[in-house]
């Protein structure tokens, strides 16, 4: 595979709005083993020279990339079991825990901070597009597949089991808690909120347009 040469400054611009205290300052460009059809599409710092990067092709290629010294340097890495398919996103939990989301119902984890992941699958088949660590404990994921179906799963146990938590007919993007209790999910026409810790979810009085991301200071709207 060919190394994908990418501008340091584009780079730099997805790192400082995913992570925390990047250490690579350099102008120059950044070569990463992925190749030009891959998407870059979430990136976090497990310290300021660990780092992880995650993207792929959706239904072709995974990547997941590690740094060991602030991002002047990435290698890759294969999941325990083959994926060979996009990563959504990316969660840090502490120096040696992350989270990830794919397709089919999949839940990347690493203990190891990066080095190793292993995958787990969850009881509905669709895209998993966001996970959210809300305590050492608690870890919610959500995901879905357009108008037609969307899932809400949860971890009580800091990702060793899962649990199914709800079912709906719109597909979820993301997922934000402002407090060990109060959370928001957001996709097709709706956010949706829960107050329990995610263990359920009622639908808000936003019912309209596509909310792909989002990010929560208060736990009222």
């Amino acid at each position: 595979m060919k190394a994908l040469i990418i501008p340091a400054f584009f780079f730099l611009s997805l790192a400082f709005t995913a992570c925390q205290s990047p250490t690579l300052v350099t102008p120059n460009s950044l070569s990463l083993p992925i190749s030009e059809n891959d998407q870059l599409r979430s990136i976090s710092f497990l310290n300021e020279n660990v780092g992880l990067l995650v993207g792929g092709q959706r239904f072709d290629e995974d990547v997941i990339l590690r740094t060991e010294n602030g991002g002047q340097n990435w290698t890759r890495i294969r999941p325990d079991q083959a994926l060979g398919k996009m990563v959504f996103s990316l969660e840090i939990q502490d120096s040696l825990n992350a989270f990830g989301t794919a397709l089919d119902g999949k839940v990347l984890r690493s203990q190891d901070g990066g080095q190793s992941w292993s995958l787990i699958q969850q009881a509905v088949w669709m895209p998993m597009h966001s996970v959210e660590v809300v305590t050492s404990d608690l870890i919610v994921a959500v995901g879905g597949n357009g108008y037609n179906v969307g899932q809400i799963v949860r971890s009580m146990d800091g990702g060793n089991t899962w649990e199914l938590i709800d079912t709906l007919d719109i597909e979820l993007r993301d997922v934000a808690f402002v407090d060990a209790q109060t959370g928001f999910a957001c996709g097709y026409g709706s956010i949706l909120k829960t107050e329990d810790g995610g263990a359920s979810w009622s639908f808000t009085s936003a019912r309209k347009g596509f909310i792909s991301a989002m990010d929560w200071r208060s736990t009222e709207m």
